[in-house]
């Protein structure tokens, strides 16, 4: 059930966009460079910060999997806190890239369109990853290990969960820098 809820919230944001302008608005949305900065930043920035191992039973626990002994779910929430606050970092460094190339472009109107493209788009991203697959796991696993009474052996802080507070500023501050360089570069050219 929890699989098909999320399809079909997916489904949602899917046909939100697809309302503007059929599949074709759809295809807007898809931009593979901004993907593979997301995506690649913030798998690649994690494995700096956890082993490969680490990330990918952090996962599983996640998705409903056993707690292993020698791991408790505190490692594991530490190992999705740091997946979520690096995606929604790569969707504001995107954000910036995208805005940089936008200004850079000033003098061709034509490419300050694509740029705002890749800007607001590597935003979008990070957004639905860190806050629409990450944010759920985590507070799924918080909750076990609420069940579980993990949090209250020593260094069960719950640090994982109070670290959703710097990501989602990171992603609101991603959304509206956009906003102000589109604002600003229709200024300069009116």
């Amino acid at each position: 059930m929890k699989v098909i809820a999320a399809l079909l919230g997916f489904g949602l944001i899917g046909g939100a966009i697809a309302s503007g302008g059929g599949m074709g608005a759809l295809a807007m949305f898809v931009n593979v460079p901004s993907l593979l900065f997301v995506g690649g930043c913030t798998v690649l920035f994690t494995l700096a910060q956890h082993a490969p191992g680490h990330v990918v039973a952090a996962l599983g626990v996640a998705c409903g999997g056993p707690v292993r002994e020698d791991r408790g779910i505190a490692q594991h929430l530490a190992v999705l806190s740091t997946l979520r606050t690096v995606a929604a970092g790569s969707g504001v460094a995107g954000t910036l890239v995208g805005l940089i190339l936008m200004l850079q472009n000033l003098d061709d109107p034509s490419a300050i369109g694509p740029a705002m493209a890749i800007s607001l788009l590597t935003a979008l991203y990070g957004v639905v990853l860190a806050e629409f697959a990450l944010g759920p796991m985590i507070q799924r696993l918080g909750a076990r290990r609420a069940a579980s009474g993990d949090g209250d052996r020593p260094g069960g802080t719950g640090a994982g969960i109070a670290a959703a507070g710097p990501s989602t500023v990171l992603l609101m501050a991603s959304l509206f820098v956009p906003l102000l360089g589109f604002w600003t570069v229709i200024s300069v050219l009116s």
